[in-house]
């Protein structure tokens, strides 16, 4: 086997012979004028300083090379190359196995394989030293004449008859693999026999090396999980404990992360459905199922596997035209095949995750409270941790709120590490320290970080306000209560409301007064526990529409109509008033009602944007009342 390299091919392959090539092709002479045009105006020119000041060179012409990024290079340096593959073909004996993989004895196929090229990476197979010797020779000439230069350095070479790096003859520059040496060829470790525990071993080292790095470093969520998605995994450098919430999707609660046993199986689904559909594989086909019939290790055997682990068996069937059927529909190509298995597997493998954390009665009490209340829509309450835009240690933060793992005095970890017995809250010192008594109700934060929390989250609403009605010129300190308009409208920030009849309640959070369409939105923000969003946002509404001389503490229950708010402005504006609780959970849950009141406000900005940065903010100031409170060491 020989393993080739070229010296920047792309940038090095010559226009002429790109040309002649072309038209060796028999591709027609507009294409070719073209083509010839187009390339020989490409120019460059280089800039620098001197004396302190930009200078730039005259235009150079560009004689070699293709242009990267255009989507015709690739298959013009294809093109360009097959002058290598033509000489390889007529000078070298390639390659050919014989094996028994018919249904019986005495019927054999050949197996033959001269080379292998993709783009300028070359893989040469012959059964002689001699042949060997001749291409290694033959290509640098050949790839001489096309502008092309191999690199001694990069290449390799090495025998499967007898020891590894057996008698090769001399090959010059080019080093000849021994036994422990490896070449690695488009990514993959190569050798005559390579022992897949060493290479495991290597793996799981750079994985846990790789990880490490990526969870450690200070990027955003978001960036941690498409870093790990698009970077770790493809590679297979990363190797860590399973943990249920992770992997299940964003739209449920997680993060969505991929595993390495998924994404192995999804690349066997697809590599086989490449396989079974291509008529040009069907000696290779033939030789795979023969294996996999003799219950020996190939591609078909592990795809099978998976069919079955995944209880998918019956489902996908080849039809004897080299068709691949799923659920009762044909697919003569191999991609939209292999999504169409790796759907059905990707569903299996989304009920396991989200099972298992349900599995978990105190991780999952988010979800099993959500499932208790029809109310709270799964889909927006995670809208935040969906976009990532916040860093790990406020998820952290969030989820172990949600999940009831933060270190309290009234946590399972508290409880075993206090002598003394203690669970009372170690600021207000009147209830148990819990999660939803840190973040929702503990009077020491009631009048201050709770109350920043609160402004956070109308700040998204007030400001798309300003923006809806050209008042973003308008400054003011949102701090203090205040006004803003013009002639056409009035916004009202944390501002008593003037009636003409005494209410308890008439000071809402933001009051919009529209005077050309005649409307005026009363909006309320509360963030409460989970299990309260739904009730406090009925709170809401009677507070400001039903009864508004009712006390605080009044209970939901026991509103009764009486003199509002809402009525009040009506008579006094002559105006359609709406009331519009904008309330959500300490951790970004919401309710489906939440959709519908900002849409009705009628804001120029998009409504899952609006959500996201509503939950966004409520989550950070969680995160800072969690960071606040525990910051506490009198534990």
């Amino acid at each position: 086997m020989l393993w080739v390299d070229m010296t920047k091919a792309f940038h090095s392959v010559s226009h002429d012979p790109i040309k002649w090539t072309l038209s060796q092709w028999g591709m027609p002479y507009g294409v070719r004028r073209l083509l010839a045009t187009i390339m020989s105006k490409e120019s460059v020119r280089y800039f620098g300083y001197q004396n302190g000041k930009s200078v730039k060179s005259a235009p150079l012409e560009i004689r070699n090379g293709l242009m990267q990024g255009d989507t015709l290079s690739p298959l013009l340096f294809c093109l360009a190359i097959v002058p290598i593959l033509d000489w390889l073909h007529r000078n070298v004996t390639p390659l050919r196995l014989r094996t028994q993989t018919g249904p019986g004895p005495g019927v054999d196929d050949s197996l033959t394989i001269g080379h292998i090229f993709y783009m300028d990476d070359l893989k040469v197979y012959t059964t002689s030293r001699g042949d060997l010797l001749k291409a290694k020779d033959g290509i640098p000439r050949v790839a001489q004449q096309l502008g092309l230069r191999m690199n001694p350095n990069k290449c390799a070479v090495n025998s499967l008859n007898g020891s590894a790096g057996g008698d090769v003859g001399d090959m010059g520059e080019i080093p000849v693999l021994g036994a422990n040496s490896l070449y690695k060829y488009l990514g993959a470790e190569q050798n005559t026999v390579v022992a897949m525990a060493d290479v495991w071993q290597r793996v799981q080292v750079r994985a846990s090396a790789a990880s490490r790095r990526l969870w450690l470093s200070n990027p955003t969520v978001r960036q941690k999980v498409d870093g790990y998605n698009q970077i770790v995994l493809p590679k297979l450098k990363y190797a860590i404990s399973y943990t249920s919430r992770l992997y299940v999707s964003k739209a449920n609660g997680g993060l969505g992360l991929k595993s390495v046993e998924e994404e192995l199986k999804h690349t066997i689904v697809y590599t086989w459905c490449y396989l079974a559909s291509n008529p040009d594989f069907i000696i290779p086909y033939t030789l795979d199922t023969g294996l996999q019939r003799r219950s020996k290790r190939s591609l078909t055997f592990d795809f099978q596997k998976i069919t079955r682990d995944n209880g998918i068996q019956s489902q996908v069937i080849r039809t004897p035209l080299a068709h691949i059927q799923v659920n009762g529909r044909d697919y003569a190509a191999a991609t939209p095949a292999a999504r169409a298995i790796s759907g059905l597997i990707l569903e299996r493998w989304s009920n396991t995750h989200l099972q298992n954390w349900k599995s978990k009665e105190v991780a999952s009490r988010v979800l099993a409270g959500m499932e208790g209340q029809p109310d709270i829509c799964l889909r927006d309450s995670f809208l935040w941790s969906v976009k990532g835009w916040v860093c790990s240690h406020v998820l952290r933060n969030v989820w172990s709120v949600q999940e009831c793992s933060l270190r309290t005095k009234a946590s399972a970890f508290g409880r075993h590490a206090s002598s003394s017995g203690d669970q009372m809250c170690r600021m207000c010192h009147k209830m148990r320290e819990t999660a939803e008594h840190i973040v929702s109700v503990c009077e020491k934060w009631r009048t201050n970080v709770m109350v920043e929390r609160h402004d956070d989250v109308a700040r998204v609403l007030y400001y798309s306000l300003k923006r809806k009605y050209d008042l973003c010129s308008v400054r003011n300190n949102t701090r203090l209560s205040h006004v803003v308009d013009n002639d056409y409208v009035e916004i009202h920030w944390n501002m008593p409301i003037a009636t003409d009849e005494h209410l308890v309640h008439n000071h809402p959070d933001i009051m919009v007064w529209d005077k050309r369409e005649k409307r005026i939105w009363i909006i309320e923000i509360s963030i409460s526990w989970y299990t309260r969003v739904s009730r406090q946002e009925r709170r809401k509404l009677h507070k400001y529409g039903t009864n508004s001389t009712l006390a605080e503490e009044t209970v939901v229950d026991d509103f009764y109509p009486g003199p509002n708010l809402r009525a009040a402005l009506q008579r006094k504006r002559k105006c359609r008033v709406d009331v519009i609780p904008i309330v959500m959970g300490t951790s970004g849950e919401c309710t489906t009602n939440l959709r519908r009141h900002v849409n009705s406000l009628k804001l120029p900005d998009k409504t899952d944007w609006l959500i996201e940065k509503l939950e966004r903010n409520a989550v950070l100031g969680t995160n800072r009342l969690v960071k606040c409170h525990l910051a506490n060491t009198d534990v």
